[in-house]
């Protein structure tokens, strides 16, 4: 038996829905040049990579807007 008290390894839900999301996010955003297949075969650390690079792009558009607006 694990420490965690499963007897198996895996992803709790909240993970598994978490992991989804970025999924679905990074294959939004690249706006059609990778498919939902493609980013949930990719490494984690790539698909790491990808958000964080998503974020930053983000966080530096939203002044942008806002100053547009």
């Amino acid at each position: 038996m694990l420490p965690s008290g499963y007897s198996f390894f895996g992803l709790t839900l909240s993970h598994k829905l978490d992991v989804y999301k970025q999924l679905l996010n990074i294959s939004y955003n690249s706006k059609g040049s990778l498919s939902f297949t493609e980013v949930y075969n990719l490494p984690v650390y790539v698909r790491r990579i990808y958000i964080d690079e998503i974020q930053r792009y983000v966080k530096e558009e939203n002044p942008k807007q806002s100053k547009r607006r």
